[in-house]
Order: C-alpha cells, then structure tokens, then sequence
C-alpha cells in the first residue's frame, strides 16, 4: 500500500527546551511543513517513550489506521482513541519557531531539558536522548541484515 505524505521529515537534531519548557523547531525542520511556520501541528504521546508532532494531514491518516484496524476489538480501538485524544494537542509554532511541550508529555518521554529531534518520514519524534539510544541498544537489529531483508 502505497502512502501520501504532504511532508517527509529526516535528521536529528540535538537541543533544549529553554526555562519556559519551549522547543525552537529546527529550521530545517520548519521549511518542510507543508504551510510553514503558520502549521498547526498535532503533539502527542509516541510508542517506545518518544512524543510525536504530526502535520493535520499525517495525523488524520493515524487516525484513520486506528479507527480502520480489524485485528483489534473494537474495545482496544475505543480505548487507544480515548487515551490518545486526551492528551494530544494543537499547537501553532511562534515567530522564532518555538512552541510550549505540556507537562504531561514531558513526562511521557522523561525529557527535562536536553532532548533530540528526529524525523520519521510522516513524523517528527521527541527524545531524551538517552532513551533513545538505549530503545537503540535494545533492539538486536543491524541496519545492514534489516536493508538486505527489505531489499533496499
């Protein structure tokens, strides 16, 4: 099944979060929003400790793998929908580029104030750094036998 993405993120990207709990979008990361610095863009809690900021159109298309999925009850479906909807939020980036992470995402990714950007084609995921390279470490995966059995 082939997908649409009106953006594709990639890189990484190491900074903090200044005294107001503020994150600067990288530059490079703010030219490739399909509206530019006015997006409104979707946080939200991420898999393996990450937070995650969508595009509306990326996050409409989760939300329809969600509310499409025929391997889970309709109970997992109701219940990951609720969850999730109660704690993403919206947020419009400012004229230098930053945005306030809510409290309750901050802890959901263990980030105080050094953290690492990365962009996951359709995504951008939110790290503590640290967290990340051990969700690395854990996974006995080589980039090498993984790209061979994918045929890239």
């Amino acid at each position: 099944m082939e997908e649409n993405f009106s953006s594709l993120f990639f890189g990484r990207y190491e900074t903090a979060l200044d005294e107001k709990a503020r994150l600067n979008l990288p530059a490079r990361l703010r030219r490739m929003l399909p509206d530019g610095p006015e997006s409104t863009l979707m946080l939200t809690p991420g898999s393996d400790g990450c937070i995650v900021i969508f595009t509306i159109s990326a996050y409409s298309n989760f939300w329809k793998k969600i509310s499409d999925n025929q391997e889970f009850s309709m109970e997992k479906v109701k219940w990951l929908q609720r969850v999730l909807g109660e704690k993403t939020v919206s947020i419009k980036l400012d004229k230098q580029g930053r945005f306030v992470i809510p409290q309750h995402l901050l802890h959901h990714a263990s980030v105080k104030t050094d953290l690492l950007i990365i962009g996951v084609q359709d995504r951008i995921e939110i790290w503590n750094a640290k967290v990340y390279e051990e969700y690395l470490d854990s996974h006995d995966i080589s980039f090498d036998t993984l790209s061979k059995e994918l045929g890239i």
